[in-house]
C-alpha cells in the first residue's frame, strides 16, 4: 500500500510547556490597558465586572476544552465550525479569524510601544516602523519552526507571569481597602456601566483559539489541551482579579482612567520611579509576547 504524502505537524509540545503558553495567550494584553478603560466606565466598581467576566471565561474555556477533545486538529475554530455547519461555514469563520488576528497583531505591535513613551518620545511614523520590525522579527522566528517558536513564547510567558505576580505581591503591602470608595450596587446607572465594562474586559480573556491552534503539535492533545484550557483560564482569572484589585487599591481610579499605560501608574505607586520603569519594560515585553503568540499560532 502506498504511503500517505499528507504532511504532519511535529508533536513536540508537552503539558508543562503548553500551560505556560496558554496563560500567556489567554491573558493576552488586555490586562495592561483595560483596567483603565473599565475604571473610566464603572469606577472602582469595575472590579465587580472583572469577577463577572472571569466566571464567563471559565464557561467558555469549558466549551473550548470539549471541542478540542472532540477535534484535536490545528484548525481550531475553523475546524469546529466546519464540523457543525459545513465547509462554507468553516471558510467564513476561518478567514474572519485570520483577519481578526492580523488586526490584533497590528494593534499589539503599536500598543506595546505606548509603554515605552515614559523613556522617550516617539512619533507615529517611528512607532509604525518599529512595529513593522517587531512583526518581521517574530515572523522570522515562526518560519524557523515550532521548536524555536515555542522557546521564544516560553520566555514571554515566564516574563508575563512573573511581572504580574511581582505587581500583586508587592502591591499587597501598599494597596488600601476598596470599601470606602465602592459604590452601592443599587446606584443609578451602575448596572449598565458594569455591563459596558464587561464588554471591554472580555478582550482580556480571548486567546483560547491560539491554544487550540497548537493541537496537532501537542503530545496527547485530546487529553492534554482540555486540561490546559481549564487550568490556564483559572490561573488567568486569579492573576487578572489580583492585578485589578491591587491597581484600584494603590492608585485612584480616576488616574487609572486617564492613563494610556495604567499599570505603569500602579508600578510607580508600589515600587517607586525606578521600580516602575523596570516593571514598564517588562510590560512592554509582555505585550510584545502577545503579538508573537498571534503571529506564531495563527498560520496553524
Amino acid at each position: 500500500m502506498a504511503e500517505s504524502n499528507t504532511p504532519e505537524l511535529k508533536k513536540s509540545i508537552s503539558f508543562s510547556v503548553l500551560i505556560l503558553l496558554a496563560i500567556n495567550a489567554i491573558i493576552g494584553t488586555g490586562i495592561f490597558f483595560v483596567p483603565g478603560i473599565a475604571a473610566a466606565i464603572a469606577g472602582p466598581a469595575s472590579l465587580i465586572a472583572w469577577v463577572g467576566v472571569a466566571i464567563l471565561a471559565m464557561l467558555v474555556a469549558a466549551c473550548f476544552a470539549e471541542l478540542v477533545g472532540m477535534f484535536p486538529k490545528s484548525g481550531g475554530v475553523y475546524e469546529y465550525t466546519k464540523q457543525a455547519f459545513g465547509e462554507f461555514g468553516g471558510f467564513l469563520v476561518g478567514w474572519t479569524s485570520w483577519m481578526v488576528a492580523n488586526v490584533t497583531i497590528a494593534m499589539l505591535s503599536i500598543g506595546c510601544l505606548e509603554y515605552l513613551t515614559i523613556f522617550f518620545d516617539m512619533s507615529q511614523l517611528f512607532k509604525i516602523v518599529v512595529a513593522l520590525g517587531i512583526v518581521t522579527l517574530i515572523n522570522v522566528v515562526s518560519f524557523r519552526g515550532v521548536d524555536l517558536s515555542v522557546k521564544v513564547l516560553l520566555i514571554f510567558s515566564i516574563v508575563t507571569i512573573m511581572s504580574l505576580w511581582t505587581l500583586i505581591s508587592w502591591g499587597v503591602f501598599v494597596a488600601q481597602s476598596l470599601g470606602y470608595v465602592m459604590p452601592h450596587i443599587g446606584e443609578k446607572g451602575l448596572i449598565i456601566s458594569l455591563v459596558i465594562a464587561m464588554v471591554y474586559i472580555l478582550e482580556t480573556f480571548f486567546g483560547w483559539e491560539t491554544v487550540a491552534n497548537l493541537a496537532e503539535e501537542t503530545k496527547d492533545a485530546k487529553n492534554v489541551i482540555p486540561k490546559v484550557m481549564m487550568w490556564g483560564t483559572l490561573c488567568v482569572t486569579l492573576l487578572a482579579i489580583g492585578v485589578v484589585s491591587i491597581s484600584l487599591g494603590a492608585v485612584n481610579w480616576e488616574i487609572l482612567a486617564g492613563s494610556n499605560a495604567p499599570l505603569t501608574e500602579v508600578a510607580n505607586a508600589i515600587m517607586g520611579t525606578t521600580g516602575g520603569k523596570i516593571m514598564t519594560l517588562l510590560i512592554f515585553l509582555n505585550i510584545f509576547g502577545g503579538a508573537a503568540a498571534w503571529i506564531i499560532t495563527t498560520p496553524r
